[in-house]
């Protein structure tokens, strides 16, 4: 095991943390962009029809 102080272990599992919130939100934005892509397609085909 390293050595490792308390100091690190915390500003580990703060950067984790932050790491985590990132992910989600960049999670979401996809997910609204796909969203958005499938309402585009489905309005451009029936602007087809």
């Amino acid at each position: 095991m390293p050595n490792c102080s308390f100091q690190d272990a915390r500003t580990a599992c703060i950067n984790y943390e932050a790491v985590n919130e990132l992910d989600i939100q960049s999670m979401k934005i996809s997910n609204t962009l796909l969203s958005r892509r499938d309402e585009l397609q489905s309005q451009g085909q029936s602007n087809l029809r």
